[in-house]
């Protein structure tokens, strides 16, 4: 059976027992910025010191600095995007302001108070969160079903909030502009052929079964808001005040509210499959972590019925299985990661055959069939 190893995972904090890193040029020239700057609090210190290395990630770095005559600890956030550092330095820390302002301290909702953004250097200043990601929570509660539900409540609950601070608006997922927002395999001039699926027979097979079986959405709506964007395991922190603190959002999208919903699942399957080798989704599990979710989410999400909300799933999957390519190198990594997303679309397949078996089953050739751009 395959175990749950930190390199299958993202790594959000910093290294354990690395000790202090050394300073950046960039942190101090940002913190200058930041100081003549008239968003600067009249009480800012001047001894910011790195608390550990930074985190260089694909399109950002994080500092971590402390300050001994503020003690306190703050989260320096480089954008290193070429053309949107200071357009997503923007967005985000406009984010932040808005979401923050409106912290739901009652139930323990809220992100990372923002203190300033500079972003010709592309970089927003906000507090650093003390605590756990829920992938760390995940890892230790496999097994323990009561507190892994109790935290999956939390974090629906998380969500639900994000989504209410814009206008939830309905939205029509049979609409072939809604799938495309929905299925991200179908971003680039939406589609795919026989060559761009040549090196995956299996990934072929399940795009067919998908237009074959689209007419399950007719009539089917859901909410649709501002979108989180990046809604999974990892950019959900677990204070040790017990509030959950959401991370890397842009909230500028407006989307089916679904979307963010089946990126997160898909995580939760990820943990699954890698200790249980068994969809969250299984007819008659007894620890169905999608139903804790869902029930605790609520609204028309709830109310979608399940052989729908199978095939959105089942959309969502391929477009994970899809962008492994994209994310990571090929090796023994890649293979574990396509062995389980492929193992859940086997799964997910069977039951949509299995609902559609006594039914006429009518093909439906969306536009996102026709142009496609994958990598081989």
């Amino acid at each position: 059976m395959l175990a749950v190893r930190s390199g299958n995972l993202k790594w959000t904090g910093c290294p354990r027992d690395a000790g202090n890193g050394k300073e950046d040029p960039l942190c101090r020239k940002v913190l200058e910025h930041f100081r003549a700057s008239p968003d600067c609090p009249p009480d800012w210190p001047d001894d910011w010191r790195p608390e550990c290395p930074p985190q260089v990630r694909r399109e950002s770095t994080i500092h971590q600095l402390g300050s001994r005559h503020w003690n306190k600890v703050i989260c320096l956030k480089i954008i290193t995007r070429p053309g949107r550092k200071s357009p997503d330095a923007r967005q985000l820390h406009a984010a932040l302001l808005h979401y923050h302002a409106r912290s739901d301290h009652e139930q323990g909702f809220t992100v990372p108070r923002p203190y300033g953004c500079i972003p010709e250097l592309g970089a927003v200043i906000m507090e650093w969160v003390e605590g756990k990601t829920f992938g760390e929570l995940l890892k230790k509660e496999q097994f323990n079903t009561r507190k892994r539900h109790e935290d999956i409540r939390k974090v629906a609950g998380w969500l639900r909030w994000f989504h209410s601070q814009s206008d939830f608006q309905p939205a029509s997922v049979a609409d072939g502009k809604q799938l495309e927002v929905i299925i991200k395999v179908f971003e680039e001039n939406s589609g795919l052929k026989p060559a761009a699926t040549a090196h995956d027979p299996m990934l072929r097979r399940f795009i067919g079964i998908a237009g074959r079986h689209a007419a399950v959405l007719d009539e089917v709506e859901v909410d649709s808001a501002i979108l989180h964007g990046d809604f999974k395991p990892t950019n959900l922190l677990f204070s040790g005040k017990g509030t959950v603190v959401g991370i890397d959002f842009l909230g500028v999208r407006r989307g089916p509210v679904i979307q963010d919903i089946c990126r997160f699942l898909i995580d939760l399957d990820f943990y699954r499959n890698l200790v249980r080798r068994s969809y969250a989704l299984s007819p008659g599990s007894r620890s169905n972590d999608f139903e804790a979710f869902l029930s605790a989410y609520g609204g028309q999400v709830g109310r979608i019925s399940r052989p729908a909300f199978v095939y959105l799933y089942f959309l969502s999957v391929l477009s994970a299985l899809v962008h492994q390519r994209k994310k990571f190198k090929p090796g023994a990594r890649l293979k574990v990661r396509l062995a389980i997303f492929r193992s859940i679309a086997n799964q997910l397949v069977g039951e949509i055959l299995e609902e559609s078996r006594d039914k006429q089953v009518k093909r439906v050739r969306f536009g996102w069939l026709r142009q496609p751009k994958l990598p081989t």
